[in-house]
C-alpha cells in the first residue's frame, strides 16, 4: 500500500507545495526595505548657527532612490532649514607685533550637506547628511524619508524613522 503510485504522488505533491511556501515566504523578505538611521549629531561654532547631522543606511538587497527628506521635532513641528549657509570664516594672528591676519581653515565637518537631488542608495551603504538649522535642535527628530524602489513597477513609499541628536565637541 505504501508504494503505490497514488501514494508517492502525494508525497511529491506536498513537497512541491511546501518548497513553493518557503520560496514566497524567502523572497518576501529579501525583498523587504530597511532603512536606518543613526549617528545623530548637533553642532554650534560660535559665529554659526546650529549644524545637525545623521546618517541613512540602506541595510536592504536592493537599491533606493531617496527623492525628498523631511525633518520634524517632537512636537511634529518641521523643522525650519538655513539653504546654502557657508561657515563664516574666521581669522588669526600671530603672536608678533607686526603678524598679518591669516584665515582659518573650516573642516568638511562644519559644511551642509543636505538632501538637494535625488540620491541613489546603493544595498548596504550609506549617506550622511548635514543641515543648519535656525533654533537649537531638539534632543531627537523624526526623518521622513520618501524614496523609490527598484522593480516592475514604480514603487514609491514613505518611511518615518527617528534619530536621537547628540551635542558634539566642537571639530576646529
Amino acid at each position: 500500500m505504501i508504494f503505490t503510485i497514488n501514494f508517492w504522488s502525494f508525497v511529491i505533491s506536498i513537497l512541491a507545495f511546501l518548497a513553493a511556501i518557503y520560496a514566497i515566504v524567502y523572497t518576501h523578505i529579501q525583498n523587504k526595505t530597511i532603512l536606518l538611521i543613526s549617528n545623530g549629531f548637533y553642532d554650534k561654532r560660535e559665529q554659526d548657527p546650529f549644524i545637525l547631522g545623521f546618517t541613512v543606511k540602506n541595510l536592504s538587497s536592493k537599491p533606493l532612490k531617496l527623492t525628498h527628506l523631511t525633518m520634524k521635532d517632537e512636537k511634529n513641528n518641521e523643522l525650519i532649514l538655513i539653504k546654502d549657509f557657508t561657515p563664516t570664516a574666521t581669522f588669526s594672528v600671530g603672536n608678533s607685533r607686526f603678524s598679518i591676519p591669516t584665515q582659518d581653515i573650516i573642516g568638511d565637518y562644519w559644511y551642509g550637506a543636505p538632501l538637494s537631488r535625488t540620491e541613489l542608495l546603493q544595498p548596504n551603504s550609506e549617506l550622511e547628511f548635514k543641515y543648519y538649522v535656525e533654533t537649537r535642535p531638539p534632543n531627537y527628530i523624526d526623518v521622513i524619508l520618501n524614496f523609490e524602489t527598484f522593480g516592475f513597477f514604480k514603487n514609491v513609499k514613505t518611511k518615518k524613522l527617528s534619530v536621537v541628536l547628540t551635542n558634539q565637541e566642537n571639530k576646529d
